[in-house]
């Protein structure tokens, strides 16, 4: 830390003594903000040049705090000059802008959240933005090295886009526990499926691709 910079405790400060700060060039979602603090209450602690009061980490949360008409937030207030003030108001917001989801993990989290009765609420993330990642994972989790390639000789068809209506992630604590499973369930091992089957496609047993069931 810098010998010029000192943390001083945190403390519950009047929201109308804070102050936003102007050359926060980030754009937040004020709304989505205000729904978390709704359904998890207050979490997280404000960051503040003490010889201005102007919040350096947390302005779109003071927002969100001035449109729910909350009294006090706690502050963590900073000494530092004006130079490094901005350097950690850019900070703040950088880093986060160059770190990076673990997708599988993140999906395996929101699918148990969907389990409970109040869902993604509270979590930033709707329906929309976890059906598109739950895409993008199974996209990861499948075997494809050369899309092109895959289609190779296969008939033409047209699918529609079709979203679930509930989706599932099952672990398995070995492969013959997989096998048992799809044994069960009657269909070929593969790791996305439909259940039952829709407009006569069904997935390939290795979870490659998707065929037209052949008629009868």
């Amino acid at each position: 830390m810098s010998k010029n910079t000192q943390v001083a405790e945190v403390e519950q400060v009047a929201v109308g003594e804070l102050l936003l700060h102007p050359q926060n060039p980030r754009v937040g979602n004020v709304e989505e903000i205000s729904k978390s603090i709704l359904a998890n209450g207050w979490w997280g602690t404000l960051v503040a040049q003490r010889s201005t009061n102007m919040v350096l980490a947390g302005n779109h949360r003071l927002l969100a705090a001035q449109q729910l008409e909350l009294e006090t937030v706690p502050v963590y207030w900073l000494d530092c000059d004006d130079e490094q003030a901005l350097k950690i108001l850019l900070a703040d917001n950088r880093t986060s802008d160059i770190s990076e989801y673990d997708e599988v993990m993140l999906g395996e989290l929101l699918t148990s959240l969907t389990l409970n009765e109040q869902g993604l609420l509270g979590t930033g993330f709707g329906i929309e933005s976890y059906d598109d990642l739950m895409r993008s994972v199974e996209g990861q989790t499948m075997d494809i090295t050369d899309h092109e390639a895959e289609w190779t000789h296969m008939p033409e068809f047209n699918q529609e886009d079709k979203m679930a209506a509930f989706r599932a992630v099952v672990h398995f604590a070995s492969e013959k526990n997989a096998d048992d499973f799809f044994k069960m369930l009657g269909v070929h091992k593969q790791k996305i499926l439909w259940w039952p089957e829709h407009d006569g496609l069904v997935q390939s047993d290795i979870g490659k691709s998707w065929e037209h069931e052949e008629e009868e």
